[in-house]
């Protein structure tokens, strides 16, 4: 039986790789910000030297690296000086942390370090991206996303540490934050749709193209990634662009409300965008795992498991050790 750690065990990811993981046979020990799954949480928290003492004492087969502060346009504003110091503390530093105990106490572990999209940085062509594109990161949390990326090729080449880096295009599911365009646009939808008062939803971009996908399928390829011979960088994403109105008109169509009645545009129409498309080939080639879920397909069932508050997927509480 493998033992796999998960590091930011309570988001959507951590959750959904939790029970993939399970199904598959694995040991579960997860980390999330104030102690163990399982345990008795402590004000004086302390993951590196939780780790320390866990790869001391047992063989560690797996960490995943999910933990990410992540500042979204709609949360309270912040200064650029805290928020890139708070970016790579948890993004970068605690990571790097986490590879150099690898280093010295187990290193026939292997590590997966969940990268971003936004690497990319500012790209406004439609051609799929490939691994070899130049990272442009414009934000402190994409920065801190490359600056660790670095960090695991560091690890990789110069120590031999087994670190790959799933670069994550946007994937969801119910487990989203509620602060997400895809989850607040299904609210709204089903609070419309049930006759409750909810106003119009508003839309700043409705022509921003996305590459969507469905996150418990990116898990089964995070997975995948860990069990091959080579670790490197691998995009993780549907290989598709919708606009985001595509995307709003499919959820209203599927529960009978009228998109003009009930959307207002509030950005400026035609207004500048960055395009996100993965080109997947070589993570198909490495693995075999491809995606093809059409949008259709993902809206329908986060419609499903949304509108039922997730019950098709639990919240792994018994599964860690």
């Amino acid at each position: 039986m493998k033992t796999s750690v998960i590091i930011g065990s309570r988001g959507q990811d951590g959750t959904l790789l939790g029970r993939l993981l399970s199904d598959k046979g694995h040991r579960l020990i997860g980390y999330h910000r104030t102690g163990r799954e399982g345990w008795p949480e402590s004000g004086s928290f302390d993951l590196v030297s939780e780790l320390e003492q866990l790869f001391k004492k047992e063989r560690v087969d797996e960490v995943f690296y999910l933990a990410a502060f992540h500042h979204a346009s709609g949360d309270r504003l912040q200064q650029p000086a805290e928020l890139i110091e708070r970016s790579y503390a948890v993004n970068t530093l605690l990571f790097a942390s986490v590879l150099d105990l690898v280093r010295l106490y187990s290193p026939r572990t292997r590590v997966f370090y969940a990268g971003s999209s936004h690497m990319y940085g500012p790209v406004k062509s439609l051609t799929p991206l490939k691994e070899s594109a130049p990272y442009q990161p414009i934000t402190p949390y994409a920065l801190s996303k490359v600056a660790a990326t670095q960090v695991a090729r560091y690890y990789r080449q110069q120590h031999d540490v087994f670190a790959t880096v799933g670069v994550l295009f946007n994937h969801e599911s119910y487990l989203r934050s509620p602060r997400f365009l895809t989850r607040k646009v299904i609210d709204h939808a089903l609070l419309l749709a049930e006759g409750r008062p909810a106003g119009e939803l508003q839309v700043a971009r409705p022509e921003a193209m996305v590459d969507w996908g469905y996150a418990p399928e990116y898990m089964e390829a995070v997975y995948r990634l860990m069990e091959i011979d080579s670790a490197g960088e691998f995009n993780i994403g549907s290989g598709q662009a919708h606009t985001v109105e595509e995307f709003v008109r499919l959820v209203f169509l599927k529960l009978g409300l009228e998109y003009d009645r009930h959307v207002e545009v509030t950005g400026a129409l035609n207004s500048e965008s960055y395009v996100y498309i993965a080109d997947t080939s070589k993570i198909e080639e490495a693995t075999g795992w491809s995606y093809s879920r059409t949008l259709e397909q993902l809206v329908d069932v986060l419609i499903e498991t949304i509108a039922g508050n997730g019950s098709s997927v639990d919240r792994l509480s018994s599964y860690w050790s």
